[in-house]
C-alpha cells in the first residue's frame, strides 16, 4: 500500500451536438491520487470470460469517482468494469481492464 502518492485521470465522456446535428463526444479529465493493490485471480477469470484482460485494481476516494467509464493510468486508457465500495463507504476500488485482441 502506497498511501495515495500515485496519480490516474478519470475521464468522463459526454455527448453534444455538433453543428451539423451529429452527437459528439466530449471528454472531461479529472487527476486523482490512487493507491494501487494486486488483482486477483478471480478477477482475472471474470475479466477473461468477457473478453478483458485487468490490469490495475486502483483505490482512490468515493467522492473522487462519479461513475466514469475510462481511467488513464501509468500511460495506458482502460476500461473500469468492476467498481466495489470500502472503508464505511470512503472509498472505491476500481478493476481497471484492458480489452484483449481478437485475432481471429
Amino acid at each position: 500500500m502506497s498511501g495515495f502518492s500515485e496519480t490516474a485521470v478519470l475521464v468522463h465522456v459526454t455527448y453534444a451536438e455538433g453543428k451539423n446535428g451529429r452527437q459528439l463526444p466530449e471528454s472531461t479529465r479529472k487527476r486523482v491520487f490512487v493507491n494501487p493493490f494486486s488483482v486477483s485471480a478471480a478477477s482475472f477469470n471474470v475479466a477473461d470470460a468477457e473478453g478483458m484482460r485487468p490490469r490495475h485494481l486502483l483505490q482512490m476516494r468515493a467522492c473522487d469517482y462519479h461513475g466514469e467509464e475510462t481511467i488513464e493510468y501509468r500511460g495506458e486508457a482502460l476500461a473500469i468494469t468492476d467498481v466495489s465500495r470500502g472503508g464505511r463507504g470512503e472509498f472505491v476500488r476500481l478493476t481497471c481492464s484492458q480489452k484483449v485482441a481478437d485475432d481471429g
